[in-house]
């Protein structure tokens, strides 16, 4: 009788596989292949992305660094290139030009002569959130010193003069205009206030009596005593430098430091 071959006793399932026969074991590497793919996306992705640039610099911050690289004998085109392009108004005054431009904040002037290099030049402030340093005065913010904060130093009594006026369609300005000096710099240095900011000025009904009621600029000291009352309480908005190249008495009678309002007004309508 043929004997049959015996089966080999119950035991442990055993597979060629080995142990990656069992099924837990495979869920480990099939979810271990699925997170390093995602890993992988991922890490392309992040790699792709742009890296983080620097904060945006406040509007208010950019004017200052802006307003703070002006500066006199220099070309009208550095003007240009630092304002962001031509003025919007380039007109004759005697022996020079006169460039305004207009930005949100602030106006600037320049006093262009013949070779187109800059002579002068005036910093208006338009806003209350825009108080950069005086020039030659950088512990006193425009838009907020007032004309009687400004240190004798600069030669305020006889040497400086004020020119003021009152137009019949509420145009005005008041300037103290310094002397040149050792203290500053050698330029002549002009301080105004005007129509062409929209920061309160101080100025009442009352004011500037007396001084340029008939549309013309007046020459009067600044111990004059009509504007005695005046200064204390008056705004710096504009300042000005005028280099050792620029006499101040080659600009016009009329002339006026700083845009005017209505400059402001032709460049940007009031709505």
């Amino acid at each position: 009788m043929f004997g049959m071959r015996q089966r080999r006793p119950p035991g442990p399932k055993t597979s060629p596989l080995g142990p990656l026969h069992h099924r837990g074991l495979w869920s480990q590497i099939i979810g271990g292949l699925i997170v390093a793919g995602v890993l992988a996306v991922v890490g392309l992705v992040w790699n792709s992305s742009p890296a983080p640039g620097p904060p945006p610099v406040a509007p208010t911050e950019a004017a200052k660094t802006v307003v703070g690289q002006l500066s006199t004998g220099v070309s009208l085109s550095r003007y240009e290139q630092l304002l962001g392009g031509p003025p919007a108004i380039l007109r004759p005054a005697n022996a020079v030009r006169e460039a305004v431009w207009v930005a949100d904040l602030y106006a600037v002037q320049a006093l262009v002569g013949p070779l187109d290099q800059v002579l002068g030049y005036s910093v208006t402030t338009r806003s209350p959130a825009f108080t950069p340093p005086l020039e030659r005065l950088d512990q006193y913010r425009l838009g907020v010193a007032r004309f009687g904060d400004i240190p004798e130093i600069l030669g305020t009594g006889d040497s400086t003069l004020v020119s003021s006026s009152f137009g019949p369609r509420g145009d005005w300005f008041y300037s103290e205009t310094i002397p040149a000096s050792g203290a500053t710099h050698d330029d002549t240095i002009a301080l105004t206030s005007s129509d062409a900011s929209d920061i309160d000025s101080g100025l009442t009904d009352a004011g500037l009596p007396g001084i340029g009621l008939d549309g013309k600029p007046e020459l009067v000291s600044v111990t004059d005593p009509r504007i005695a009352g005046l200064r204390p309480r008056l705004v710096v908005t504009t300042y000005t430098v005028l280099g050792p190249q620029l006499d101040p008495a080659r600009l016009p009678e009329e002339f006026r430091f700083g845009a005017s309002g209505a400059d402001i007004d032709a460049v940007h309508p009031p709505h």
